[in-house]
């Protein structure tokens, strides 16, 4: 993946004078009127350029160039056709700039072209018409509020980084990216996700955050090589049933939704290691929640858990659970039972008696670390049951 340090280690690097100019052909000046072979990136970040004026003779000064940094700069437009002449990038970075629009169109020059230009009609090309060869692609913290259909287009494309920008929704089109391995889309608008993003079949990172989702295709468990998977921060109320494919899955994050139940088929993602549920509706945890023997952490913080499944003592790696404000202990709330007969009430009371005090039971044996279960209504007797299960951890209540 592209990093800051990635201009130190591919090669010779052009670093351009610090000169405040609005275009690249003023940011280069005399570096135009001559090539420069064996030069693999070209730095143009931080040079307050807006305009692109000069793009076209830099692909030709720069016949080895792999790399272009364009970030942090002011730039509003991506031309059509712009980079036409840029075959052979690799690397492309618009982060942190202005820009609003990328035009649709086709992403190669043809034949149709050529009629188009001799008979003076306007060229209807991408924005990123020409970048056949790239594969990484930087527009993260623009003002983006939409991308064309032919941005599938660039099916080379392995790191794409989208972030914090005003994206609503993605075309189906978007799905034909299937080399991508890292995809960065938080901080954005996105509702909904198109039925073709379980074509991601070698996506291992995926950044959600901070979006406006209610659901998932039932395509996302078509996601199986993904390692690390954040969905903080949105309107999810549940997940869908083949949420469970996703078995290479080692991070999950999911705090802040709305999420009142899991998949049965949750249980199902074996390699899962941290799973962060804080601040969810979840009443109860499937049976199967006990298939995730490999994890480690668990944040289960401010649900409404009323107890653990049976399986909970299978999670024989677990070292962090977080469980503070759940409804553990909770024997008599009017609201909840408003209009229960005395019977119903008791044989309730009853099993979640029986649940309570086999709390410690649940967690003996677990290579716990700490146990938080602050904000619950659980009895004293209870917490020093826990904490005689659990003598080398840490018990918070």
């Amino acid at each position: 993946m592209y990093s800051k340090r990635i201009l130190a280690t591919i090669g010779l690097v052009l670093a351009c004078a610090s000169i405040s100019a609005r275009s690249v052909r003023e940011v280069l000046g005399d570096e135009l009127l001559h090539a420069n072979p064996g030069v693999f990136g070209l730095n143009l970040a931080n040079k307050d350029i807006d305009d692109l004026d000069g793009l076209s003779e830099v692909a030709s000064r720069y016949p080895d160039l792999k790399q272009l940094l364009l970030s942090n700069n002011k730039i509003v437009e991506i031309p059509r056709g712009v980079f036409l002449a840029f075959g052979n990038l690799q690397v492309l970075d618009l982060s942190h700039n202005a820009i609003t629009h990328l035009y649709g169109g086709a992403h190669a020059f043809t034949r149709d072209h050529i009629i188009a230009r001799e008979i003076g009609e306007p060229l209807k090309l991408s924005s990123l018409a020409g970048l056949a060869a790239l594969e990484e692609l930087w527009l993260n913290h623009n003002k983006l509020s939409s991308l064309p259909g032919s941005f599938g287009d660039l099916t080379a494309l392995r790191v794409l980084k989208l972030d914090y920008n005003m994206l609503s929704n993605l075309a189906e089109s978007f799905g034909n990216l299937t080399a991508l391995r890292v995809l960065g889309l938080s901080h954005n608008e996105l509702s909904s996700l198109p039925g073709s993003f379980g074509g991601f079949t070698a996506l291992e990172g995926l950044d959600l955050n901070h979006n406006k989702l209610s659901s998932l295709p039932e395509s996302f468990g078509g996601l199986t090589a993904l390692e690390v998977l954040r969905l903080d921060s949105n309107n999810l109320s549940s997940l869908p049933e083949s949420f469970g494919g996703l078995t290479a899955l080692e991070k999950l994050g999911l705090d802040y939704n709305k999420l009142s139940s899991l998949p049965g088929s949750f249980g199902n993602l074996s390699a899962l290691e941290a799973l962060g549920l804080y601040d969810n509706e979840l009443s109860s945890l499937p049976e199967s929640f006990g298939g995730l023997t490999v994890l480690k952490l668990l944040d289960l913080n401010h649900n409404k858990l009323s107890g653990l499944p049976e399986s909970f003592g299978s999670l024989s790696a677990l070292k962090f659970l977080r469980l503070n404000g759940n409804q553990l202990g909770e024997v008599y709330n009017p609201t909840t039972y408003e209009g229960w007969d005395p019977i119903q009430l008791i044989g309730t009371f009853l099993l979640r008696l029986v649940g309570y005090q086999s709390l410690a039971k649940q967690l003996e044996g677990l290579p716990l670390k700490n146990v938080y279960l602050r904000g619950n209504e659980l009895q004293p007797e209870v917490i020093e049951d826990v904490r005689r299960a659990l003598p080398s951890a840490q018990v918070a209540a």
